[in-house]
């Protein structure tokens, strides 16, 4: 399967965005939200700025709440907390 470059693939994401938009990634303070910041450069950056208000991260919720896990993926969360199952990176 072919991909895009990922300056379009990100342009169009934000093009696809409402205004206002609160982006949440589960362990995104330390995965999702460094690299999406480091892709989104010069006039892409200002693209994004213009849709997006936060950037969030649901792990800590996770831990505050659900405090018994043993483990906190994702993946794992879904099968504790909703009896659901998914191929996480799939």
């Amino acid at each position: 399967m072919s991909a895009k470059p990922v300056e379009e693939a990100l342009l169009q994401f934000v093009d696809w965005l409402p205004q206002q938009s609160v982006l949440l990634a589960h362990n995104g303070k330390a995965f999702d939200n460094p690299r999406l910041l480091r892709c989104a450069k010069d006039n892409i950056l200002e693209s994004v700025q213009s849709k997006v208000v936060g950037l969030g991260d649901t792990l800590p919720f996770f831990k505050s709440v659900y405090t018994e896990e043993k483990s906190f993926a994702l993946s794992k969360i879904c099968k504790s907390v909703l009896d659901h199952t998914y191929d996480a990176h799939n």
